[in-house]
């Protein structure tokens, strides 16, 4: 399945679903209104505080990053200390990191599923920044806004037990340490 197909639905950023509010046939797809200024500023005044790993990892890969319309975010100081491997796909991207017995994903995109009466979701525009953490069969996932753009940090653990799966700690962590590296308005 396409990357774009995993990450658009907006509703799932907010855990929600749209069963049974709207029917599939009238839900269209549409890009998010991104706050480009922000990212770029956010980039620009985090610039220096990224270090070195970030900032050569940046210019090596300048190319494939400007290709992506989305604002690419990455774990700067925090838990995750490992290069990215990142794939960008138009309007959307993910980053992966391998991990002591985990994987890591963190993934965004500019795409977003609109309902037929988007008034019906204003309460979930005005909930930027809003962190919604969910547990799966081998993991979890953080979803949140920023920017305007969706985003999903997904950890895969090789225990179900593993404390980083369980409780939302580690994922906050993460989130708390993303900076925006890359990505341009398209």
């Amino acid at each position: 399945m396409h990357l774009w197909r995993r990450l658009i639905c907006f509703g799932s950023v907010f855990g929600l679903s749209l069963t049974g509010l709207v029917h599939a046939q009238e839900v269209r797809e549409a890009r998010a209104n991104i706050d480009w200024a922000a990212a770029r500023a956010d980039a620009e005044r985090l610039a220096g505080s990224q270090g070195a790993g970030l900032n050569s990892f940046r210019s090596a890969n300048a190319a494939n990053l400007d290709s992506i319309g989305v604002p690419v975010l990455v774990p700067g100081t925090g838990p995750v200390r490992a290069a990215p491997n990142v794939k960008g796909q138009g309007t959307a991207y993910a980053a992966t990191y391998m991990l002591n017995a985990a994987k890591l994903s963190v993934m965004g995109t500019a795409s977003a599923l609109v309902p037929p009466r988007p008034e019906e979701f204003t309460a979930l525009a005005n909930r930027a920044e809003a962190r919604t953490f969910e547990q799966g069969e081998d993991g979890a996932d953080l979803s949140f806004v920023r920017y305007g753009a969706a985003y999903v940090l997904r950890l895969s653990c090789a225990r179900l037990d593993d404390a980083r799966c369980t409780n939302d700690a580690f994922l906050n962590a993460v989130a708390d340490s993303l900076l925006p590296i890359g990505g341009r308005e398209q």
